[in-house]
């Protein structure tokens, strides 16, 4: 179930339904935490940082990846990590140069 509502959440992200997105993003958070899903968690926040991102409220979507991040320190869950790290250097780089300008 948390997982089609992340999917229903990502298929309004790409419509940039943002508020609906995030909407289905909670509801599928609150599931996968009483499952204690780590890994649909994770992506989850990190779905929510994709909006905050998108949104232009960076430092909410550092704080959303970072959570993440923090939940797959003592998992397996290398991948996804990864997927999360690579969001994180991007926008700091995107931060990076439109500071710098």
């Amino acid at each position: 179930m948390a997982g089609n509502l992340n999917n229903i959440g990502y298929i309004h992200r790409m419509q940039k339904n943002y508020t609906e997105a995030l909407s289905y993003y909670n509801r599928s958070l609150v599931i996968s935490k009483e499952l204690r899903d780590e890994a649909s968690v994770a992506a989850t926040l990190s779905n929510m940082g994709k909006i905050h991102e998108a949104l232009g409220v960076f430092a909410e979507a550092l704080r959303y990846y970072e959570e993440a991040l923090d939940i797959l320190k003592d998992t397996n869950e290398r991948d996804l990590e990864t997927r999360i790290l690579n969001n994180v250097r991007l926008l700091r780089e995107h931060i990076s140069k439109t500071q710098s300008r």
